[in-house]
């Protein structure tokens, strides 16, 4: 059943108390709206296989009283000939090229901004032009344009974009950064700070998405949700309970609020996580391979049933996880400090400059001289990690004989800050090779060169290819 023929049975159906004739032009002018506005047509499947009024709510941009007609009405044509007249969905390829989808792009605190009908052949470039065509700075815009002659006057004009804690560059597609359809992280829209570890996980619950259902929805990730008719595998759910399941890629089974539970748990109970894995034992409990057992975000957002205010949030502290990057305590801009800046005194380039200097570590108004870490906050944790670095609070150990140091044997404390966020971490086992726990930051514990890959490095560098020498205890001014 096409949308045309859908929209000929919602018209064909006889009008009572509750199903007027208004009820159905406004059920079909919202049709009509939904798929001009999602870039796909609203078939018979799509209704058919709506689980409740809120799934007909959504398709039909009606009130909940109107989208709870529909559903009766739907219930009513199912036992009447459902049988005969189930409809065939049409092509919904989300690799097409001709397939439309809304672009999500997350701005200044959090707003979320809809781009609709865009497909994965798109360049970065027109993704920005068309961005700032919609907030109306059309002269910023034509910057972006393919055919535009002029080159940037005003750098504080520039806007980045940011998707997976990678900056996104002008001249390659969506496609290139793996987003194909609709079911993707927000782009993260970036500023620079002007310099001179992740703040502490906040709840992000609110009361209204708290208590709530949580549920599969097809329709709206049409194509993306798959259902399992296995048991949940945590909870236990199956069919006699009426509880949909969704089937992740590595064949195991999830139900929404089973999901939600998960996630939330992934930024509750652990700082440093960037990629969801399926939680049960492999082998044993998951069949998948290692590969189907990494979950893409916006599958687990997607079977989570993610709010837009949710997904905003955790999407934030995805990308400041990923590329370790800020959120200006001004205007909560996203703000990145380049790699090679290690001082804590920063201005975002956003804000008035009345707004003042902020501490990069705890995001309080800078009170002290200098450039950091101290800043002069009582609650920053640069104001404390001299103390706990002192030799004797740090620990001590003999250096590992399998390190390739020129220091083997000799005392080394066993607790070092991270170079880049101050996070203290004590050093337990294996190499020198330390990686942050709050950061993307990843150190020598000897001489705290930036670890690289390969035979050839710099002198702030350090590898496993490299013999490097001892830097003594860490003291910040």
């Amino acid at each position: 059943m096409s949308q045309d023929q859908l929209i000929a049975w919602i018209q064909s159906i006889s009008a009572d108390e509750s199903f007027s004739e208004q009820v159905k032009k406004e059920i079909v002018a919202g049709i009509k709206k939904y798929a001009q506005q999602s870039g796909s047509a609203v078939t018979g499947i799509d209704f058919f296989d709506a689980d409740d009024a809120d799934d007909i709510k959504e398709m039909t941009m009606v009130d909940k009283k109107k989208s709870k007609a529909m559903f009766r009405q739907i219930g009513i044509k199912k036992q009447q000939d459902y049988a005969n007249n189930e409809p065939g969905a049409p092509g919904m390829d989300a690799n097409a090229p001709t397939f439309k989808f809304k672009l999500n792009i997350q701005g200044m605190k959090g707003q979320m901004y809809p781009l609709d009908n865009v497909d994965k052949s798109w360049k970065i470039a027109a993704v920005k032009e068309l961005f700032l065509e919609e907030l109306g700075d059309t002269a910023a815009a034509e910057q972006y344009n393919a055919n535009a002659i002029h080159k940037w006057q005003q750098t504080g004009k520039k806007i980045e974009l940011k998707h997976g804690g990678q900056q996104m560059k002008d001249d390659k597609t969506l496609e290139f950064y793996g987003i194909t359809n609709g079911l993707h992280l927000p782009l993260i829209l970036t500023f620079k700070v002007n310099g001179g570890a992740e703040s502490k996980y906040d709840s992000i619950e609110d009361e209204e998405d708290k208590y709530r259902t949580r549920k599969l929805r097809k329709k709206k990730h049409k194509g993306a949700i798959k259902l399992s008719s296995k048991p949940d595998c945590i909870m236990g759910y199956n069919d006699s309970d009426g509880i949909p399941r969704a089937e992740m890629p590595c064949g195991c089974s999830f139900a929404a609020d089973t999901m939600y539970r998960y996630n939330k748990s992934l930024f509750e109970k652990n700082f440093k996580e960037v990629k969801p894995v399926c939680p049960m034992i492999k082998g044993s409990q998951c069949k998948g391979n290692d590969n189907q057992r990494r979950w893409p975000w916006g599958l687990v957002f997607a079977v989570a049933d993610l709010s837009q205010k949710e997904i905003a949030k955790y999407n934030k502290a995805i990308e400041n996880r990923l590329s370790g990057s800020k959120n200006c305590p001004h205007c909560d801009a996203v703000t990145e400090r380049p790699k090679d800046l290690r001082i804590s005194r920063v201005r975002c380039a956003v804000c008035p400059s009345f707004k003042g200097d902020w501490c990069w570590n705890c995001l309080g108004k800078w009170k002290s001289g200098g450039l950091g870490p101290v800043c002069g906050n009582a609650n920053c944790m640069a104001a404390k990690i001299n103390q706990v670095l002192k030799k004797e609070n740090c620990g001590k150990i003999n250096a590992p004989q399998n390190w390739e140091i020129k220091n083997k044997g000799s005392e080394i404390p066993t607790t070092r800050a991270c170079p880049r966020c101050f996070t203290l971490l004590e050093y337990v086992q294996a190499c020198k090779h330390i990686y942050c726990i709050c950061c993307p930051h990843e150190f020598c514990f000897n001489c705290l060169g930036d670890w690289k890959s390969g035979s050839e490095f710099a002198s702030n560098q350090c590898g496993h290819n490299k013999i490097c020498g001892f830097t003594a205890i860490q003291n910040f001014a």
